[in-house]
C-alpha cells in the first residue's frame, strides 16, 4: 500500500505468507521516477485520493491491469484491452461530498470533515481538491462548520452531503430527531448567506425535506435529459465521466425503434431516459422509493414518455413481477458494490435479451457475476474503463455481454 514497482522502501511488517507479505509505509528510500509529491495537505490523514502520489498514467494502467486480473480470476477470462479508456480530468470533477461529524466532548466543539483513513475519527478539512470550483468553494468558506455549531445540541448531527446540481448547490443535513424552530431559522439564514438551498432528513420516514417551503428541487442534466433527484439520493459522483458512460452505453446496446429495454438499478433514470428516447419502450427497476418517485416525475421533465418506473427488491427473485414479463432485447445493469447476482441470472435466462451492459464500480463482484455466463451461451464483446474516481483505487467497469449464435 503506497509503494511502487522498483522502490526501496522501509516498513513496519504487518502480515507475512509464504507468497506475500503486508507492509505499513515509514519512508520511501529510493523512490520510483513514477512518484510524484501529492498536492492535498491532507494526503495520508484522510481516507479519500489514496493514490495522489501516483502518477495519472500510472494510475490508470494500475486499474486497467487490476481489472483484467479480477476477470482473469474469477472469471476465467482475460477480457484483454478495454475498447476505451476515459479519464478527462483528475481534479475538480467531484459533484457531490459527504462529510462527517463527531462531537469533540473535551473541546465542545463539532468537528466537521471526512473519514481518516483506517478509522472512523474525523479528519477536519478545510478544502478538496477534487470538488468543483463551486462546491470547493462553499467547504473552504467554512460557513456551514459554524452554523452548525450553533446549533443547541450539535450531537443530534449525523453527517451532512453537498451536491453541485446544474440549478445551484443543495446540502442536505441528517439529524436524529425532528428540526427544533431555532435550528431552522439558522439553516434559513444560512442559505440566504451562502446561496445553498438546505434539505434535513430526520430519520422519520420522510427523507429529505428542504427548511422553506417553494424550494428548488436538484436536476442534472445526462444526453440532454434532465434527471431530477433529492439531497442524498445517489448520483454519479463525476458529470463528466457520466456523460461519456452513458453515451458509451447508447452506443454499444444500439437500440432502435423495434427495441424493448430494461433498466435494473435504474435509480432516477440515468440510462433509463437517454436510452428510452431512442427505444421502443423502457423499464427502470429500482428499490429506492425516492428515486422511483423521481424517475416517474422525470418523463414529464424530459418529454419522455416511452419509459416507466417499477419499485422491486432486485436482490431478491422477481420473475414473478408483472414487469419481468416484457420482450426485452436489450438490458443494463448498475448495481451497488454488493453486485447482482440474481438480477444477472435473470437476464440470461430471458431468452429475448441479446445484449446487455454491466456497469459496476466494484470488478469483483462484476466477474463473479458474469462467470457462470461467459462460455454458456455469452461473450463479452468488449469492456471499457471510466475513471469516474481520479485519485483513488475506485474506477467504473463497462462491459458489454452478447448471446452467441447457436450452430444450427
Amino acid at each position: 500500500d503506497g509503494v511502487l514497482p522498483g522502490e526501496e522502501v522501509t516498513g513496519e511488517v504487518l502480515d507475512e505468507k509464504a507468497s506475500y507479505g503486508e507492509l505499513r509505509l515509514q519512508s520511501v528510500r529510493v523512490p520510483s521516477p513514477e512518484r510524484l509529491e501529492p498536492q492535498c495537505p491532507f494526503f495520508g490523514k484522510c481516507g479519500g485520493c489514496s493514490l495522489q502520489f501516483m502518477k495519472e498514467e500510472t494510475q490508470l494502467d494500475a486499474k486497467k491491469k487490476g481489472i483484467r486480473q479480477v476477470f482473469s480470476k474469477n472469471a476465467g477470462i482475460d477480457p484483454g484491452e478495454p475498447e476505451l479508456v476515459v479519464s478527462p480530468v483528475s481534479s475538480g470533477y467531484r459533484r457531490c461530498i459527504r462529510l462527517s461529524t463527531l462531537f469533540d466532548t473535551r473541546h465542545k466543539v463539532l468537528l466537521v470533515g471526512l473519514r481518516a483513513r483506517g478509522s472512523h475519527d474525523i479528519v477536519p478539512v478545510d478544502d478538496c481538491m477534487v470538488l468543483t470550483d463551486a462546491l470547493r468553494a462553499e467547504v473552504k468558506s467554512g460557513r456551514i462548520t459554524k452554523v452548525l455549531n450553533a446549533f443547541t445540541d450539535p450531537k443530534v448531527i449525523g453527517h451532512i452531503e453537498f451536491s453541485e446540481a446544474d440549478n445551484g448547490i443543495f446540502l442536505l443535513v441528517r439529524i436524529k430527531n425532528s428540526l427544533p424552530e431555532k435550528e431552522r431559522d439558522l439553516l434559513q439564514s444560512y442559505e440566504k448567506e451562502s446561496g445553498v438551498t438546505v434539505y434535513t432528513d430526520s430519520g422519520d420516514g420522510q427523507g429529505a425535506v428542504p427548511v422553506r417551503e417553494g424550494a428548488a428541487v436538484p436536476f442534472y442534466t445526462v444526453r440532454g435529459v434532465r434527471i431530477t433527484y433529492l439531497p442524498g439520493d445517489f448520483i454519479q459522483v463525476n458529470g463528466k465521466v457520466n456523460e461519456e458512460m452513458v453515451g458509451t452505453v447508447e452506443k454499444w446496446l444500439a437500440p432502435t425503434k423495434d427495441d424493448e429495454l430494461l433498466d435494473l438499478f435504474a435509480g432516477a433514470g440515468n440510462f433509463t431516459y437517454p436510452l428510452a428516447a431512442l427505444s421502443k419502450r423502457a423499464v427502470g427497476a429500482e428499490i429506492v422509493s425516492d428515486m422511483v418517485k423521481h424517475g416517474r416525475a422525470n418523463a414529464g421533465y424530459s418529454g419522455i414518455a416511452n419509459a416507466e418506473f417499477v419499485r422491486v427488491d432486485l436482490s431478491k427473485a422477481f420473475s414473478s413481477e408483472s414487469f419481468s414479463t416484457g420482450s426485452y432485447s436489450l438490458a443494463v445493469l448498475d448495481p451497488g458494490r454488493s453486485g447482482a447476482d440474481v438480477a444477472v441470472k435473470y437476464i440470461a435466462g430471458k431468452k429475448s435479451v441479446r445484449r446487455f451492459v454491466y456497469v459496476s464500480c466494484n470488478p469483483v463482484m462484476a466477474a463473479r457475476d458474469l462467470a457462470g455466463l461467459l462460455g454458456h451461451g455469452w461473450k463479452l464483446s468488449k469492456w471499457g474503463m471510466f475513471n469516474m474516481f481520479p485519485e483513488t483505487e475506485h474506477v467504473e467497469t463497462v462491459v458489454l455481454l452478447s448471446r452467441e449464435k447457436q450452430n444450427g
